[in-house]
């Protein structure tokens, strides 16, 4: 009697033992985001990434890994930086470093090194979303948000010269939920970003409040020079929550006379908003309320949010010539 066999097809077994080839080594190594561990784990996968002929041509893409949120772009010493949270063991989200990118053209990236990792002697294993800022002092620092003990909390850490390292001078968080006079904000707050008016130091980040129709954007000012010590001064901005379920990774910069709030929403659909205002910090600082800082233009309804992916409308969506493609 012969038995049933079950055939594979030789260009599955060879997709599958290739797959097993390149990912075998990874997934063996620690996870840990470590200097050593995220080099070894992009040069095993270099291979592969060089190979893929959709990569885009000319837009930043990560050297391997899952690419997570952009954070803190800046314009230091005659390059632009941008750094982006990278799970580099794998194509799927998890934890993060921050990769960082550097150009002086905006078409030409060079990656810098694995320096920006977790601060694990403060028990810290990942860094999530945040930004950076140059002080009056000329410090370069960064923000970010990273669990510890239950809930999210906000670090600073001071970059090196060139921004390709930092070190974590300052050992506990600049800020937890429990600081004095915040309501009771979900544990989940996260995605600090810092900016500087007026000669005035000022924190926003996304927050939610469970028990009210509203998504709130919080809004501190720093009392020292150091940037470790803030105070609460109320809400920012708030949307109703039927319209956006939260708004992530909020930033807030001024262009022309007018001031524009970015945000990221991932409900009711995942889309990136903004709302053109003013910021008057004279006469509602420290007030409690909707909108009491930034009050949308007439040319843009707040109930009503521009979606980012009906941009295509204004600006025509054009693939690179084969001359881009191929530099």
């Amino acid at each position: 009697m012969i038995k049933s066999t079950r055939y594979i097809p030789g260009f599955l077994l060879t997709a599958i033992t290739t797959l097993f080839l390149t990912t075998a080594p990874i997934q063996a190594q620690s996870w840990d985001l470590t200097p050593e561990n995220i080099t070894r784990a992009l040069k095993e996968q270099a291979g592969t990434v060089a190979g893929d002929s959709l990569r885009p041509a000319f837009h930043l893409t990560p050297p391997a890994g899952c690419m997570g949120d952009p954070n803190g772009g800046i314009y230091h010493e005659g390059r632009y930086h941008i750094f982006y949270g990278l799970q580099p063991f794998s194509s799927a989200p998890g934890g993060w470093y921050w990769a960082h990118a550097r150009s002086r053209d905006l078409l030409h990236w060079e990656h810098m090194k694995a320096g920006l990792t977790p601060a694990f002697n403060l028990g810290l294993n990942h860094v999530g979303s945040g930004s950076t800022i140059i002080t009056a002092e000329g410090k370069p620092l960064a923000f970010y948000s990273t669990g510890k003990d239950g809930s999210m909390k906000f670090w600073q850490a001071l970059f090196s010269p060139d921004l390709s390292e930092w070190k974590h001078e300052v050992p506990e968080p600049v800020l937890s939920l429990d600081h004095p006079g915040l309501p009771e904000f979900d544990r989940f707050w996260r995605d600090p970003f810092v900016f500087e008016t007026s000669g005035r130091t000022f924190l926003i980040c996304c927050a939610d409040l469970f028990e009210e129709d509203y998504v709130p954007v919080p809004i501190f000012e720093a009392k020292n020079t150091d940037l470790t010590s803030w105070e609460y001064k109320g809400i920012l901005f708030s949307c109703p929550k039927h319209e956006l379920r939260n708004l992530e990774v909020p930033e807030l910069r001024p262009i022309g006379d007018k001031w524009i709030l970015l945000a990221s929403s991932d409900a009711p659909v995942d889309r990136c908003v903004y709302f053109i205002g003013d910021l008057d910090l004279q006469t509602t600082a420290g007030r409690h309320g909707r909108r009491q800082f930034l009050h949308t233009d007439a040319l843009f309804d707040s109930a009503r949010p521009l979606r980012m992916d009906s941009v295509r409308d204004i600006i025509p969506l054009r693939r690179p010539s084969r001359r881009l493609e191929r530099s």
